[in-house]
């Protein structure tokens, strides 16, 4: 069945051949970083209200709390190497570096804090074309 593969638009084929460790991970916009007291990071995203009734509810009720993502020693480093110009190769290559271990180790840290983090909305990725 063909319902859902015309709504989704095709790729070109330069974009196909991309390697997924070029793209550049950046946090999205609105996103917080804040340090706690053991100097590790708290994101934190708080979605907007779009009109008048959101906003009074939200306020009131409390119905758009933020959500917080508490990361841990290497997730905090993570987030501290996204410079906005490093991609996700070169990220892996200097955490590898800082936390001495196996390219491979950093590699899969560094794509799996990546996923995680898309999966939660806090960081997007930019692929320069």
């Amino acid at each position: 069945m063909t319902l859902f593969k015309e709504q989704m638009p095709e790729l070109s084929d330069e974009l196909k051949n991309r390697d997924p460790m070029d793209a550049i991970p950046r946090l999205r916009e609105g996103v917080d970083c804040q340090r706690d007291n053991t100097g590790q990071i708290q994101l934190r995203f708080v979605i907007p209200p779009k009109n008048f009734i959101e906003k009074f509810f939200g306020q009131t009720l409390n119905f758009s709390p933020p959500t917080r993502i508490n990361l841990d020693l290497r997730g905090s480093d993570f987030v501290d190497a996204m410079d906005a110009k490093r991609t996700i190769r070169a990220l892996a290559k200097f955490l590898a570096k800082k936390w001495d271990c196996k390219p491979e180790e950093a590699n899969a840290a560094v794509l799996g804090f990546t996923k995680s983090l898309m999966r939660r909305n806090m960081i997007q990725l930019e692929l320069k074309i």
